[in-house]
């Protein structure tokens, strides 16, 4: 409880190379196998990247990017960033809406790319925005209604979109326990007007950890494992149903952290072309390691304090 207390969260990305088969493997066996680390991010002063998801240009011609949740100590809240996939390099988006942005999933759809970010303000749905990247420093998000996610449950947490067969699903947790929320998923042939369709999985392990991954005719949901704790692990399933009135799915298996720096917390993981994907790991560390200087160790207790008062102000 005290190192809890003395200590941060620190998240970095991490571009790896595997392929499938030997993805699965892992996942079966619980331990990584025949796995490449081609490159981590270094720390970022006053915050870190995480959250990690590939990036569809839609025909746009960015290169291979990524957009991340970048977490600033200071203010205790994310914007979003585009990184190219090569070097990391830095685009931020701008167009947001105030609050707390995390989990960018993106998609494409009728010749738009979307991204359907989760954020904090209570009572809001998250609010959905198609991505530009004009030749500029920043990439500009706008807010459009050609998606409207469904009302009803609050909050939705880390929403994704799958296409299948013309009917888009959507999968989203609820809850306001970041450990303890319950899996949920919509259908809508339009993404407008849903329809939830009851799920249930007995599975702890019920928040997405990034997209649906394909591999040929089989389908796999990657969710977060918090057995330990936040950010501890991902699990695989395989899906066995999905279709307009049914979903099923069976364990495949759970992985930590490959990387033994970080190895406190494997969150999330995203296929970005080919045998590479980009997880999202972490661990604990004290705050005068990360956070740029003392006078940013000064903000982060600050911005503490003051999330603390907030708490004890609702209860």
């Amino acid at each position: 409880m005290i190192k809890k207390l003395l200590t941060v969260d620190t998240w970095r990305l991490a571009l790896i190379q595997i392929n499938f088969e030997a993805l699965l493997t892992s996942f079966e066996k619980n331990h990584w196998s025949e796995i490449k680390v081609l490159n981590v991010t270094k720390n970022i002063s006053g915050g870190y990247y995480a959250d990690p998801m590939f990036l569809p240009d839609c025909g746009q011609s960015w290169g291979k990017k990524i957009i991340v949740e970048k977490y600033s100590y200071s203010r205790g809240e994310a914007t979003l960033a585009i990184l190219s996939l090569d070097r990391f390099n830095e685009t931020l988006v701008t167009g947001l809406k105030k609050g707390h942005h995390s989990f960018p999933y993106s998609f494409n759809s009728n010749e738009k790319t979307y991204c359907i970010p989760e954020h904090n303000i209570e009572g809001e749905l998250p609010v959905s925005y198609t991505l530009a990247m004009p030749a500029t420093a920043s990439a500009q998000a706008t807010q459009t209604n050609d998606i409207l996610l469904p009302s009803g449950l609050f909050p939705l947490v880390d929403p994704v979109i799958h296409k299948k067969n013309g009917i888009f699903y959507l999968f989203a947790s609820t809850g306001v326990n970041a450990t303890k929320q319950e899996l949920n998923i919509w259908v809508s042939a339009d993404l407008r007007d849903w329809r939830n369709i009851g799920v249930s999985v007995s599975s702890s392990a019920q928040r997405m950890a990034g997209p649906l991954i394909e591999f040929g005719s089989r389908l796999f949901r990657v969710a977060q494992n918090h057995d330990k704790w936040y950010g501890n692990k991902v699990t695989l399933f395989e899906i066995d149903q999905l279709n307009e009135d049914c979903y099923s799915e069976h364990l495949v298996g759970t992985l930590s952290s490959p990387v033994k720096e970080f190895s406190d917390c494997f969150h999330t993981i995203s296929n970005v072309g080919g045998n590479q994907f980009i997880i999202d790991i972490g661990g604990r560390v004290y705050p005068w390691q990360v956070c740029g200087g003392w006078i940013e160790f000064k903000n982060v207790w600050i911005s503490r304090c003051k999330k603390i008062a907030r708490k004890l102000k609702n209860e």
